[in-house]
């Protein structure tokens, strides 16, 4: 508690001062992954929960993937669209405590479509969406219009594999 019951804030606003106590979960994310029937045939599944607001629980993303081999993969469902390198990593294997503005700023987002990926040779990958849009998921099924959006990248590792993931510095 406090010794004041009100404070003024810069526009001479005198606002109360509310005590309180509180335990908050800002970010609390549940992954379920597998596979299904057949071992080429996986699934994944992301709920992400906030104490902030309405303390709803939603699903981030959810797909399944069907691996022919290793340089062609078909993915459905909602997931990144296909964009730059730091984005499509997951946020729990990077280096620094969160991605760099310019990904924040000009990443694509999560949608829901189809997907064509795989490891075509050494160090190289491919990544391809078609989907809703390029950051559709928090759009109602009403908003959305007839333009499909269409992404890709690509990248060579010449000296393979470095750990969980690239270096984000």
């Amino acid at each position: 508690t406090r010794d004041q019951a009100t404070w003024t804030d810069s526009a001479g606003v005198t606002r109360p001062i509310r005590n309180r106590n509180n335990f908050e979960t800002e970010r609390l994310r549940l992954n379920l992954s597998g596979t299904a029937v057949d071992p080429a045939l996986s699934y994944y599944i992301i709920f992400d929960g906030d104490a902030d607001g309405g303390s709803n629980v939603d699903q981030l993303a959810y797909i399944v993937t069907y691996a022919f081999d290793d340089a062609f993969k078909v993915r459905l469902g909602r997931w990144k669209a296909a964009s730059d390198r730091e984005w499509l990593m997951s946020s729990r294997f990077l280096s620094l405590v969160d991605r760099s503005m310019a990904t924040e700023y000009f990443r694509a987002g999560f949608t829901d479509g189809v997907w064509l990926l795989g490891d075509v040779a050494d160090g190289w990958h491919y990544e391809m969406s078609l989907s809703n849009g390029l950051r559709t998921s928090t759009r109602r099924a009403f908003d959305l219009d007839d333009n499909l959006g269409a992404a890709a990248t690509a990248y060579w590792d010449p000296l393979g594999p470095f750990g969980p993931g690239f270096a984000d510095y």
